[in-house]
């Protein structure tokens, strides 16, 4: 699992900035997002890094190694031609008529692409670290090798590649790029690692710039400028004008907006690509979470950002979309890899494949509401969602606007929400929390209260809050008093209680396999299981 959260072309410790600069892609001011135009579904699953060449796409797929996509028809395209590799196939890169796969702990595999259907092996260098990443510049390739830095390879005979040259980085090489004579490794904890390869055979050290406690997965390059990805979810600039001295300009930071800058057991963020155009970065990321439990639950959420970072020392977000998670053959979601060529942007999908989008094309926010949110409640107007750590705001009375609001930052993922005229209740991990709403454009919270575990489902009924909550029950909460919330009795479920609904004196809770529980809460400070059903299936 670690190596191929490495592997994904840097899709490292749970949380990533993919980032791809371009210069030429079309761009239209007042994108919000992109449009699906064509998507290829392979049996081979999961892509983790995708380059394009010409009329081919060329998308690596861990255990399965390589496969080449024709997509001179971007709206049908259609994979032609692979081949497997002994490794984790990781990241490919392409030179005339050889592709050049980065195969983890095998090193760097070479194929002759000149017939793409029929792909052969024609050479390999079993590099002495994880090859994570390679680049091909002129007769050489430049591998990130793990804990064994930066491998050079001369490449002029594919059959027999030989090891020209290196330089053992500080930290964990996963990604490197090339600008002229230079080498810029993103180096984990080692940072940004600036290396001269005048003379390849004896690469040199000549800049570097660290960040305490950060995790430096990604980096690329355009003009006087390095963009920097790091695991806690930030696009940071450092002016490499003077490569001997790199300086820190501006950055920016995934909080508030439905992601997470850290991690708690299954839950993450991935900000997994980014292109430049026109003093604009295009940021595509995704909140995830799951559950090691049945059913096996698991929530992805996709966000696309529109920064201007026409000004270097203070980026700014200008645009935001919602994409969900791919289902149903709906070919939105989670993203390991992007390459940009002619304005189509080619999406290496973990769950679906090779997705290709329009950058030009707008798309409405609602266009991944359904996919992307785990709860949603409805009150005078508004719909308020769960959406990663997240509660927000979305006005269904100006259709056209389709403007979403951030309301609060929670500490868990929500996995329920309930509105009233005056009220949103909030399952936020174990703790319940009362929103007062009925000033649409104030919200705030006005009360809380611990519950035994963290809470599943809310229903309310009369003046009492009815909780499931997993591996403890149900839970009741007097909110009479909404600024002081009360716990009045908690029970135990014989299963796993994923739901709850109330109905007079009974309480119905969906236990998991133990099928639907049901509870007299003719006196909600004595709940009492009564009764239990037995389902076919999994009660949730």
């Amino acid at each position: 699992m670690i190596l191929r959260r490495l592997c994904s072309i840097s899709v490292v410790l749970l949380s990533t900035l993919l980032l791809l600069l371009t210069a030429n892609t079309a761009f239209a001011q007042d994108s919000s997002g992109v449009t699906c135009i064509g998507h290829v579904s392979f049996d081979w699953g999961s892509a983790n890094s995708v380059t394009v060449s010409g009329d081919y796409a060329y998308v690596t797929s861990g255990r399965n190694g390589f496969w080449i996509v024709d997509v001179s028809d971007s709206i049908r395209p259609v994979e032609i031609g692979g081949a497997d590799t002994p490794g984790y196939a990781c990241g490919v890169a392409v030179a005339g008529d050889y592709a050049f796969i980065a195969d983890s702990s095998y090193g760097i595999r070479i194929f002759n692409i000149s017939i793409p259907s029929s792909p052969i092996a024609v050479g390999f260098y079993d590099t002495p670290g994880t090859a994570y990443s390679v680049v091909v510049s002129e007769n050489f390739a430049y591998v990130a090798d793990g804990t064994f830095g930066l491998r050079i390879l001369d490449v002029t005979n594919p059959a027999s590649p030989q090891q020209t040259g290196f330089f053992d980085t500080p930290g964990t090489a996963l990604y490197l790029t090339i600008s002229g004579n230079i080498v810029y490794i993103a180096d984990g904890v080692g940072g940004l690692r600036i290396i001269d390869i005048t003379n390849p055979s004896n690469p040199i050290e000549i800049g570097f710039y660290t960040i305490p406690w950060i995790y430096i997965c990604k980096i690329v390059v355009q003009g006087n400028f390095a963009y920097l990805a790091d695991y806690a979810g930030s696009l940071r600039v450092v002016d490499i004008s003077n490569p001997v001295n790199p300086v820190p300009r501006g950055y920016y930071l995934e909080t508030g907006e439905g992601s997470s800058t850290g991690n708690v057991g299954y839950d993450g963020l991935n900000v997994f690509s980014v292109s430049l155009s026109n003093n604009h970065a295009f940021i595509s990321s995704e909140y995830y979470t799951g559950s090691t439990r049945p059913p096996y639950r698991f929530f992805d959420n996709c966000f696309l950002r529109t920064i201007d970072i026409s000004n270097p020392d203070s980026l700014r977000q200008v645009r935001f979309s919602v994409y969900g998670y791919v289902e149903d053959r709906q070919y939105t979601g989670v993203i390991n890899d992007l390459d940009v060529v002619r304005g189509t942007i080619y999406a290496a999908s973990r769950s679906s494949g090779l997705c290709l989008r329009d950058t030009v094309n707008a798309t409405l926010f609602a266009s991944g509401l359904d996919k992307s949110v785990v709860d949603v409640a409805v009150a005078r107007g508004f719909a308020y969602i769960a959406l990663g750590n997240s509660i927000r705001q979305y006005n269904l009375t100006d259709l056209a606007n389709q403007q979403c609001r951030f309301v609060y930052r929670t500490r868990s993922k929500p996995l329920s929400i309930v509105a009233s005229d005056s009220f949103l209740y909030i399952a936020d991990g174990s703790v319940f929390r009362i929103f007062a709403c009925d000033d649409p454009n104030n919200i705030s919270e006005i009360g809380s209260c611990i519950t035994p575990y963290a809470i599943t489902k809310i229903t309310i009924y009369n003046d009492y809050a009815y909780l499931s909550a997993y591996t403890s029950g149900i839970s009741i909460i007097d909110i009479s008093n909404p600024t002081s919330p009360r716990l009045v009795d908690s029970a135990d479920s014989p299963g796993q209680a994923w739901g709850i609904a109330v109905s007079g004196n009974s309480a119905f809770v969906a236990d998991g396999e133990s099928g639907i529980a049901i509870f007299d809460v003719s006196h909600p400070d004595s709940l009492r299981l009564i009764r239990v059903l037995d389902t076919p299936g999994f009660a949730s």
